[in-house]
């Protein structure tokens, strides 16, 4: 009898071993496939636009409508080397009844150019000329106005930048604006 389980148990020990066994295959051959697909995915994003190449919107760069937009899309590919500071000024501005108010505004200006420290210096004061002969220009309600800031702020950049040189500045950054 002893000999007669031995068959039966050896036979449900080689189905252990096999149930066993189909498992662990069964693991590893997920690993592989799963590692196959991992390493294929980034080949692929490594490989793929080296061999399509770029879009054909890319290729063809857009018509430009206007000078003004030529200009805005020039100023967001020109770099930035350096950024002047200019000093704060005050302007009394005049209302119409004649009273005064007081404008304090800074601004500083974006060197699109490599330029020696002691060449900027030599900016400053064309820059607050001519910040000073706009802004002079301005009634109180002017520059209360919120509608009208963007409006002072292009003014004051064109006149800056051509007393100062369109090679030179990519453009101005008001940094402070406070009337009284």
């Amino acid at each position: 009898m002893a000999d007669d389980k031995k068959p039966a148990d050896a036979k449900k020990d080689e189905k252990a071993e096999a149930a066993g066994g189909g498992k662990g295959k069964t693991i590893i051959l997920v690993v592989v496939v799963l590692l196959v697909a991992v390493l294929s995915s980034v080949g692929g994003a490594l490989v793929a636009p080296k061999l399509i190449g770029q879009p054909a919107a890319a290729e063809k760069p857009k018509p430009k409508h206007n000078a003004e937009e030529a200009d805005e899309e020039e100023e967001a590919e020109t770099p930035i080397f350096s950024t002047l500071p200019l000093d704060s000024m005050i302007v009394d501005v005049r209302n119409d009844e004649g009273e005064f108010h007081h404008l304090k505004i800074s601004v500083a200006l974006e060197i699109k150019v490599k330029v020696p420290e002691e060449e900027l210096k030599g900016f400053v004061p064309r820059a607050r000329d001519a910040q000073l002969t706009y802004l002079r220009t301005l009634s109180p309600a002017d520059v209360v106005s919120t509608k009208r800031y963007e409006t002072i702020r292009k003014e004051l950049s064109d006149r800056i930048i051509k007393a100062v040189g369109k090679k030179f500045v990519k453009k101005i950054l008001i940094t402070d604006f406070v009337v009284q």
